[in-house]
């Protein structure tokens, strides 16, 4: 699905026109607004016809932001998409540029039209191409179109990933994709069969993967612009699909299970982002991949395993494997000497302590903490600050190896597995995301399509582009 978005000061000829209201603010003229009831309440459609061309207006609530415009844009977007050209009036919003506006809108069309059909007999049609983004100020829109461009590929790159059936998107799979992907945007690609993990000392990865017919592997895309100073790294969770392993799960948990990886899309596809959008600094993406099944030679609980910086690890629960895999990726990304390591990963159910809207991020540094707030900001992908407390280290402890990979009592669901990651990066500024319910959407709404969302590929695109 490719859009085609361009700034106008005016766009009489589509076939279909776009409009924006704000709640509270009632046009008593509208005779068909009130009516029908329309409230201008976040997302609400008003239906209007201009001849044979609808014409459709689209509530933004009583306070509009960014977020609000994104997700009216995208309702907006789905009540046009029988149209192929559509014409889009943009809103005001207060204290935002047109530039942030335009994006906001495109990012919202671009994300609400998104539908994973690969498998479809019939796949549903989608006659829109082309939206034009009407506003006096064309040289503005056009900049902010061009960064929404290359976020609205990157995040529905994500989703496609992570929608993808386990059985098609294996390790290895994955591992080829990228090296497509990294030629199409001139990214570097370095790839790792189990013979080179097993060399690394990656015996996190490989207790992992031990239950598996399918190997795994080590994906490291790179983004080196000339003259770059700072370096960043981000760490994906690649889990292709989790039974649980030999700690196994109800058979319902498993139903979203082919998403476990989504924190691997959100890497990958920001990797393109960056490239696309010309980033001035390095960015490093390295995606930790194989599945978690119960086979013959599964990890058993109980066992204990190095991780590659040596740290012995008592594997009480299976399920708990995500930390695993991260915790090998991360040594990895600290041995880069990079000013910033992020992890993305689909780590825990509690993190629905947040509800399904809001990643929480742990961290060990407030500079970072503030550059992933306020890139979160722009792209309206909230996130929350959740601590990561020295009372639970003593909970990590283990009588036999240095650490285990569960609390002892089993609580701290969500910051407990960030206290035992950071164990793996040292004194490097370090942040943890957890989108293991960000990552799922039971339900269309907004810019935000039901099933795997590709959150935070535009987060981590922005921090890059916006890194000082």
């Amino acid at each position: 699905m490719t859009l085609n978005f361009r700034a106008l000061a005016s766009a009489d000829d589509a076939d279909g026109v776009g409009s924006f209201a704000v709640a509270g603010a009632p046009d008593d003229s509208d005779d068909l607004a009130r009516r029908t009831g329309f409230k201008a309440d976040l997302g609400a459609l008003l239906h209007r016809a201009e001849g044979s061309r609808p014409s459709i207006c689209v509530g933004l609530g009583t306070t509009p932001d960014l977020r609000a415009v994104r997700t009216a844009a995208g309702a907006l977007a789905r009540a046009l998409q029988h149209c192929e050209r559509v014409a889009v009036e943009l809103p005001v919003v207060d204290g935002e540029s047109t530039e942030s506006v335009a994006r906001a809108v495109a990012e919202g069309i671009g994300l609400g039209v998104y539908r994973f059909v690969a498998h479809k007999s019939v796949a549903p049609s989608l006659a829109m191409a082309t939206i034009d983004i009407v506003h006096a100020d064309v040289e503005s829109s056009a900049r902010g179109l061009a960064v929404a461009a290359a976020m609205i590929d990157a995040a529905n790159f994500a989703r496609d990933l992570a929608n993808e059936t386990p059985a098609r998107m294996t390790a290895r799979r994955l591992a080829d994709v990228c090296v497509s992907l990294a030629a199409e945007h001139g990214l570097s690609v370095e790839v790792w069969d189990e013979s080179r993990i097993a060399d690394e000392r990656l015996g996190l990865l490989a207790a992992v993967n031990a239950g598996s017919v399918e190997p795994a592997r080590v994906i490291r895309l790179e983004h080196l612009p000339e003259g770059a100073t700072a370096h960043v790294v981000f760490v994906g969770k690649g889990i292709t699909f989790d039974s649980g392993g030999l700690s196994l799960k109800k058979p319902e948990w498993m139903y979203d299970m082919k998403g476990d990886m989504g924190g691997a899309a959100a890497v990958i596809a920001a990797m393109a982002a960056c490239a696309d959008l010309d980033v001035g600094i390095r960015v490093t993406g390295i995606v930790m991949a194989t599945d978690n099944l119960p086979g013959p030679n599964a990890t058993k609980p109980g066992e204990i395993v190095a991780a590659r910086n040596g740290t012995t690890v008592e594997i009480l629960d299976t399920d708990a494997e995500g930390r695993l895999v991260l915790a090998d990726g991360l040594c990895l990304a600290g041995e880069l000497a990079p000013d910033a390591i992020i992890d993305v990963a689909t780590l825990t159910g509690y993190a629905r302590v947040l509800g399904t809207h809001v990643t929480p991020v742990m961290t060990n540094d407030d500079a970072l903490a503030h550059a992933i707030a306020q890139a979160a900001a722009v792209t309206g992908e909230r996130t929350w600050r959740l601590p990561v407390l020295d009372d639970l280290v003593e909970a990590l402890e283990s009588p036999w190896a240095d650490l285990r990979n569960i609390p002892d009592p089993d609580d701290a669901g969500t910051t407990a597995p960030a206290v035992f990651l950071r164990h793996f990066v040292g004194d490097r500024p370090w942040a943890h995301l957890d989108i293991g319910e960000t990552g799922f959407a039971a339900k269309t709404f907004g810019e935000t399509v039901k099933g795997c969302t590709g959150v935070m590929a535009r987060t981590l695109a922005e921090i890059a582009r916006t890194w000082r």
